[in-house]
């Protein structure tokens, strides 16, 4: 008999696809997958289920961090290669804002009248 402990994780990071549900074990779960922030960044899937509620409002492009059960498996792709599969049961969820889409402006590079005035030290 094997002793698997279960690991619990957190992760950030910005919802890639269109939101999916699906039954499993006899209930309606939502699947997100996110992409953690960084140079190597991950996807990850995470299934919602009906216990968080207020799951429907997550779409493609939210900020979101999220905590549960952690697991992880290796399967083989069509091309022949070996993958990782990340998966997070949720337990707490949360939506950190909404993706502004930014409005076409001029932005003013290099020094000027506006970094002379500023007090922002970075």
């Amino acid at each position: 008999m094997s002793d698997t402990k279960k690991q619990y994780v957190t992760a950030v990071g910005f919802v890639q696809f269109d939101p999916a549900d699906r039954e499993a074990n006899g209930k309606s779960v939502r699947d997100i997958v996110i992409k953690t922030p960084g140079g190597d960044g991950k996807n990850i899937r995470i299934t919602v289920w009906p216990e968080i509620q207020g799951a429907e409002v997550i779409e493609k492009g939210d900020f979101i961090a999220v905590d549960g059960g952690f697991s992880s498996s290796t399967y083989q792709a069509q091309d022949g290669t070996t993958k990782t599969s990340l998966q997070i049961s949720a337990y707490n969820l949360a939506v950190l804002g909404k993706t502004l889409a930014r409005a076409d402006r001029e932005v003013v590079q290099g020094g000027g009248d506006a970094a002379a005035k500023s007090n922002v030290p970075f």
